[in-house]
């Protein structure tokens, strides 16, 4: 029998390194940050192929935030557990992956967002600059053409030339004229030379699909006032042509103006205005209802009130307030026969319609606009062309004269929906009002506005007369309205922000 004591031993089973389980927050710190990776390069990559915009994903932050902590955690509980824990590689490889990851993330948007804002207030400053350069006396209006030109849609600005002012006013009728009917530039043309713009910065921007959304603030300053404004403007990441490389701006002109009404501030002079133009327009309205009965029995009244010599509507208001009496014993057209006399037939005839800025009409277009205005007469903006955008009226003061232009509209014989845009002229001659609105023209300064108009103006009484009515005689031809897309960004009545 073998000698027990040469048996050889078995090698012991237990381990030299007893087991330590890893830090369950070592593993959640590491899917975070590792998720978080995952789904950057993902995104960052789909939106660069497929969208072909930059990744602007700020929540995205969150999960390296989240990493950070875990890890910071993760790391106290395996120093605290007294060896009981380990998976300090884990942490240290979910920090850096969250700290590098994170601040490489927020960089790149930083970097984004700086180039946002860099490059929409160049487009702001630039697209305002053509509107303040422009000429309103010139033929065409090559800087103010390109303002309007930056409102459109990059595909279909393509090939539009800003000295091609036939083209523009032709293709895009109705959006050329809201354009020059937009408060800015009402402003603008008529304080030429005087206008200065005074830069906010960009409000805020929002990412879109294909693009970015924001509003740029501002303020117009002149010798009417100040004048805050809000610019809606959209950038297309990249153009939408496959030719374009760099993002593309659309300026957006709210049907409601560019300027925060609330907050506009007039000098003396500003106020003068505003109150002439609202006179001119009521004035104007008063003759638009006097004739708009259809009957040409009213056309002489109109003019004898209106119209003709200042010094002789005391009488002729007389006689206007005695025709209640003869239509109460004679009836009929005998109310309106004093009315009918040779200057007010003349005018009607030779003077009362001219073309726009004045230009003589020849004989055919006289006895065009004869038959439209003996049948149908004169009507408000709108309500025979409903989507009319001529519907804000102009002042303008000349060297013996305080002009306002009220917007009307001439409905065309045999057809129920079309009409040609006009003009009424109306004018203020009174020497007096003539020599106040300069000498507050000249004493106007910027700085020195309020927000209330002076109680004096308040209670001026405005002579004004009718000129003539201006038109082209072209008619338009009411269509379903088209309401453009309007960008929907933070500030904007309808963002729900």
């Amino acid at each position: 029998m073998a000698d027990p004591k040469q048996t050889p031993a078995l090698p012991s089973t237990a381990d030299s390194i007893p087991y330590v389980p890893v830090s369950w927050m070592a593993v959640s710190a590491l899917l975070v940050s590792g998720l978080y990776m995952v789904v950057l390069i993902g995104l960052g990559l789909w939106d660069f192929f497929k969208e072909k915009k930059p990744l602007v994903l700020p929540p995205l932050l969150i999960l390296p935030a989240i990493g950070v902590v875990l890890s910071y955690a993760g790391r106290r509980m395996i120093r605290n557990s007294e060896g009981t824990r380990t998976g300090e590689k884990l942490v240290n490889s979910a920090w850096w992956l969250a700290i590098v990851g994170g601040l490489g993330y927020a960089a790149y948007l930083m970097a984004i967002d700086y180039s946002v804002r860099r490059d929409a207030t160049n487009e702001v400053e630039k697209w305002v600059g053509n509107i303040l350069k422009d000429d309103p006396n010139s033929a065409i209006h090559v800087d103010l053409n390109r303002a309007f030109i930056a409102t459109l849609d990059p595909d279909r600005r393509r090939n539009l030339l800003a000295d091609d002012q036939t083209q523009l006013e032709t293709e895009f009728r109705d959006a050329y004229l809201t354009f020059k009917q937009c408060d800015l530039v009402r402003l603008v043309s008529r304080n030429k030379n005087e206008c200065e713009f005074v830069p906010d910065g960009l409000k805020d921007w929002i990412d879109r699909s294909n693009g970015v959304e924001c509003i740029f603030a501002g303020t117009l300053k002149c010798r009417e006032g100040s004048f805050p404004l809000q610019i809606p403007l959209k950038g297309f990441e990249g153009g939408v042509s496959s030719q374009a490389t760099r993002r593309q701006w659309l300026l957006v002109v709210p049907p409601s103006g560019l300027f925060v009404q609330d907050k506009i501030k007039r000098t003396p002079y500003g106020w003068a205005l505003d109150e002439f133009e609202k006179s001119g327009v009521e004035f104007g309205k008063e003759f638009l209802f006097r004739i708009s009965n259809g009957s040409t029995a009213f056309y002489p009244e109109a003019y004898h009130l209106m119209i003709g010599p200042e010094a002789r509507v005391p009488f002729w208001s007389s006689i206007s307030q005695a025709a209640f009496g003869r239509w109460a014993i004679c009836g009929g057209p005998a109310i309106m026969a004093p009315f009918f006399t040779s200057e007010s037939e003349k005018y009607f005839r030779d003077d009362f319609f001219k073309l726009p800025g004045g230009g003589e009409p020849s004989q055919d277009q006289k006895t065009q606009f004869k038959k439209a205005w003996e049948i149908l007469g004169l009507i408000p903006p709108g309500m025979r062309l409903k989507t009319n955008p001529d519907k804000f009226a102009t002042v303008a003061i000349t060297e013996n004269a305080i002009e306002v232009r009220v917007p009307c509209e001439l409905p065309m014989p045999g057809s129920e929906v079309s009409a040609a845009r006009c003009r009424l002229l109306i004018a203020c001659t009174d020497p007096t009002a003539i020599a106040d609105v300069k000498r507050l023209r000249d004493e106007a300064k910027p700085d020195q506005v309020s927000s209330s108009p002076p109680d004096n103006l308040r209670s001026r009484n405005f002579k004004w007369r009718i000129v003539r009515v201006e038109t082209d005689l072209i008619p338009i031809v009411v269509v379903s309205p088209q309401r453009p897309s309007m960008p929907t960004v933070p500030g904007m009545p309808g963002s729900g922000q």
